[in-house]
């Protein structure tokens, strides 16, 4: 085993350093796909809001769902790095159809793709990782250190994304945008090509089979018909979130040996958690994000933001935060008054209900057909950044910390299906509210949806407070 000394620290920069890019790859393709995507299916296919609204919180709740799929494939037929590369490829082949799409049908065959590229990274990267501070026996908050700069990462490519979004969008189209997104998803391939040579000792040598390939390719041929069905038929898709959430629970019975029912109860805890709270976060990418556009001054102290860029400086509060977050528990830990997980989910909830809140309060105070101040939407995306880093971080570090041995990567994929279908449910609380250019309207609707998510958000801490002594025993 490796010792903590400088070793370790050269081989934590090697791995954090090329997993943090192929992550800020990924951030940036799938940012910009859902910052665009409802303005692409409103004013491109000229489909209803309510219909687009659902449509999104589908497909991001697709891109999060996979992970079942990729989780399974890297922990039982191939191996986390080799389930990355896959993705990297797929990822590729679904921008370059993006690019050539002309049509819903094939527009939806390349969101099929991306979706399943994402399930094949997301949860391999952070098993990868996981496995990676297990071999060098690092310290908890060694690990949450390191999970927090994968997530910075993550939102460097978020960042670039927001920034640059609507920008491409206005002066080149959509179509050049998306073939931006395939030079990157080029470049990610590359880069996993070359980390076969660099970090092999890392990389599983369980052996891969080629009947291992062949059941992998079934299965990613199944899920491609699969995920396109239910694109073509959204209503299919409520039926199919809940079938998963089952599957979920079900596989958490399932995965607890002798003396370690303890652990899937406390993940079961952090996963209804999950569930919540981006049933509440993901309104960034929807209503959020379409408020925005129409009732939102877009004159901030003498600069004109366009729409996407909002949404960076909440990013941009991320990559300035991220590491200063993990650097807080290190600290506490140092001082033998560890932070519990569970209470950084309370953090999270109690963050993002100020956060709405601020957003009800600007719109209160304002004439009805006023747009709001654009400050006011900054100052609210600074507590939505460290609500997200006090939970989405953590929740990953958690992971590899509570879940069974051989069980890292499903669970690891089960906690990313936590952001789809919370996603699922914000698209269909998102279809009621309404945002257009009607700006009295649309201020009247958002304050009744921002009343509704402050509930949930309070619905949060409760529950925390309540299932706080479930999962303080072992797991903190």
């Amino acid at each position: 085993m490796m010792p903590m000394n400088l070793s370790f620290k050269k081989e934590q920069k090697k791995v954090l350093i090329t997993f943090s890019l192929i992550e800020a790859a990924g951030s940036y393709i799938f940012a910009t796909i859902q910052t665009l995507l409802i303005f692409y299916l409103i004013d491109e296919l000229h489909l209803s809001h309510a219909i687009s609204a659902e449509l999104v919180g589908t497909i991001i709740g697709m891109l999060c769902l996979s992970s079942l799929l990729g989780g399974y494939i890297g922990e039982y037929l191939l191996n986390y790095y080799v389930t990355m590369l896959l993705g990297t490829l797929v990822l590729s082949l679904g921008c370059l159809i993006m690019v050539l799409a002309n049509s819903e049908n094939t527009l939806f065959i390349a969101l099929t793709l991306i979706s399943i590229s994402a399930g094949l990274i997301r949860p391999n990267t952070s098993s990868f990782i996981g496995k990676f501070y297990d071999q060098t026996q690092a310290r908890e908050s060694q690990r949450d250190f390191g999970f927090n700069v994968l997530y910075v990462a993550v939102n460097a490519g978020s960042t670039l994304a927001t920034f640059s979004a609507f920008y491409l969008r206005n002066k080149y189209g959509f179509n050049d945008t998306f073939f931006v997104l395939l030079f990157v998803a080029s470049a990610s391939s590359l880069m996993m090509i070359l980390g076969f040579y660099f970090l092999k000792k890392y990389q599983s040598h369980r052996g891969i089979t080629l009947k291992s390939f062949f059941y992998t390719l079934i299965l990613l041929i199944v899920f491609v018909l699969f995920v396109f069905y239910i694109l073509k038929n959204p209503l299919f898709a409520d039926i199919v979130f809940i079938v998963t959430t089952i599957f979920c629970v079900v596989t958490l019975l399932l995965s607890a040996r002798s003396g370690q029912m303890h652990r899937a109860i406390a993940f079961f805890i952090f996963f209804a958690l999950g569930i919540l709270y981006f049933c509440v976060y993901s309104q960034l990418f929807i209503s959020l994000l379409l408020f925005i556009h129409y009732c939102v001054n877009h004159q901030v102290f003498g600069f004109e933001l366009n729409t996407s860029q909002f949404i960076t400086s909440e990013c941009f509060f991320i990559l300035c935060l991220g590491f200063f977050m993990g650097k807080i528990w290190i600290f506490f830990e140092n001082k033998k008054k560890s932070v519990l997980d569970i209470d950084k989910f309370k953090l999270s909830f109690l963050l993002i209900g100020i956060m709405y809140a601020l957003i009800y309060g600007a719109i209160a105070l304002s004439a009805p057909a006023e747009k709001i101040p654009g400050w006011i939407i900054i100052l609210s995306f600074f507590f939505m950044a460290v609500s997200e880093l006090s939970l989405m971080p953590i929740g990953y570090s958690m992971i590899t910390k509570i879940a069974p041995k051989g069980y890292v990567s499903l669970y690891m994929g089960i906690w990313v299906v936590t952001i789809g279908i919370g996603s699922k449910l914000a698209g269909e609380i998102s279809s009621f509210i309404k945002i257009n250019k009607d700006v009295v309207s649309s201020k009247q609707t958002m304050s009744h949806g921002l009343l509704g998510l402050i509930i949930l958000s309070v619905l949060g801490i409760v529950f925390c407070f309540l299932m706080r002594k479930m999962t303080t025993p072992r797991v903190s």
